[in-house]
């Protein structure tokens, strides 16, 4: 049985707006000429230590302009919540309560750069007298380089280099950010290597990406490795990706050591692992559900409706990473989108009908021309808001995340959140053992 459906693309994140009000008394240290501190202190204020102080050193060509600062409270209170417009070489004093604070450095010109980022968290504990955040800034920014990484059994520095209109290369630390001054306009690939084998970078590109710097200077590329432990890391044995009729398709056999696996990534790419997918790669959870359940080897079948022509898609490739429930994370595997059209699993007597106001219950039949259909994925169609807000288009609700073995649909119960009059029909994918696929639809749940 099927317990419900969860959103083809995951779940919906839901933000919710908090209010605060300004309640400390803001001082400031100037330099001659400098602009005056705005803000908007409202009684009660705290008079006397502890003090939060914030300062901006910039680097490389002088600023010339003003920026702000957002500085709030994290604490359940959240008392504070205020932005400090200053010029560059203003020091910002805060007479505060002991707390955690976020400090989020604005309007930065298009060529400036803050080095470890434009926000950050400080903590001012009961006791203290002052607790300062300094923002490093370089102006005159053609490029800038950040790397994030995490895990463990991690790596310390990497390689860096460019190349385009100018070539360069340094190193650069496992948390850290270079800033290139006065490059020449132009395409670079910019390259992070000498990376340990258990570190993947995650991010669009992974280890090399590519860059258009203007004359106004100010792009940005950023890295996101993940290192796993070598003895507990997932791996795909083996990954075969298809496109047609507007759906990516994949069978996958993956192996998770400690049997753990959660996560997978989907993408179709430019076979050098940039993503041409609109809205990127698509991420699914609950491997460790159902028969890929604490599995240390499984067979997993995905399908994703994109609805780009398939004319687009012709000699694109696809990508897939897997990682466990401990954030190990397999190396991305990448290979050719195929479409073998005479191979395809050849599908009779497919219907899906309703059983009364409680299930649908579907039935397929199926050959295949070389014998080796493996399984299925299923997807319901439905009424658009059933499955998070409203925007306009019907919902795609899957049955689950790693498809399923042989031809038994299990059936979809309703009642407990979808009702018999949400569902619209079901999308039935068949897929072999080299990844080709029939998609079929049934529209008409009542016959």
């Amino acid at each position: 049985m099927v317990d419900g459906l969860v959103h083809s693309d995951g779940p919906v994140r839901v933000t919710r707006s908090t209010k605060a009000v300004t309640m400390w008394q803001v001082l400031r240290l100037m330099s001659a000429g400098a602009l005056a501190a705005c803000h908007n202190p409202a009684e009660p204020v705290n008079n006397g230590p502890p003090y939060l102080a914030i300062v901006a050193q910039p680097q490389g060509t002088q600023l010339a302009q003003q920026y702000r600062y957002h500085v709030r409270d994290l604490s359940t209170l959240k008392l504070l919540d205020t932005t400090i417009t200053a010029a560059p070489t203003d020091t910002i004093i805060l007479s505060v309560l002991p707390s955690t604070y976020s400090i989020e450095l604005m309007d930065l010109p298009r060529k400036c750069r803050s080095r470890y980022g434009t926000e950050e968290v400080v903590v001012v504990p009961e006791g203290t007298n002052t607790r300062l955040s300094r923002f490093f800034v370089v102006c005159g920014a053609s490029l800038s380089i950040t790397v994030a990484t995490t895990g463990v059994e991690t790596d310390s520095a990497y390689v860096w280099e460019i190349a385009g209109a100018a070539s360069q290369q340094g190193v650069l630390g496992a948390n850290d950010a270079v800033v290139l001054p006065e490059l020449p306009a132009g395409s670079y690939t910019v390259t992070l290597d000498h990376v340990r084998s258990n570190c993947t970078f995650v991010n669009d590109g992974g280890a090399s990406r590519t860059v258009t710097v203007s004359d106004e200077g100010g792009a940005d590329v950023t890295f996101n490795a993940v290192c796993s432990s070598s003895t507990q890391r997932p791996s795909i044995l083996s990954f075969s990706p298809s496109y047609h009729d507007g759906a990516g398709v994949f069978i996958a056999r993956v192996v998770s050591p400690i049997r753990n696996l959660v996560n997978y990534y989907w993408d179709i790419t430019d076979c050098h692992g940039a993503s041409v997918l609109p809205g990127g790669v698509r991420a699914r959870g609950g491997l460790l559900d159902g028969r890929t359940s604490f599995a240390d080897t499984s067979t997993v079948i995905g399908a994703f409706e994109v609805g780009v022509p398939d004319a687009e898609f012709q000699g694109r490739c696809s990508t897939l990473r897997v990682e466990d429930n401990y954030g190990n994370t397999s190396t991305t595997a990448e290979r050719p989108l195929r479409d073998e059209t005479a191979s395809r699993p050849v599908v009779a007597g497919f219907n899906a009908v309703l059983n009364g106001s409680e299930l649908l219950r579907t039935q397929f039949t199926a050959t295949d021309p070389e014998g080796d259909q493996v399984g299925f994925f299923v997807a319901a169609v439905l009424r658009d808001g059933i499955l998070g807000p409203a925007d306009g288009k019907q919902d795609i609700g899957i049955y689950n995340t790693a498809g399923y073995l042989g031809n038994q649909v299990p059936d979809l119960p309703l009642g407990n959140g979808i009702a018999y009059t949400d569902v619209y029909g079901i999308i039935l994918y068949v897929v072999d053992a080299r990844g080709n696929f029939t998609r079929l639809e049934d529209m008409d749940t009542f016959q």
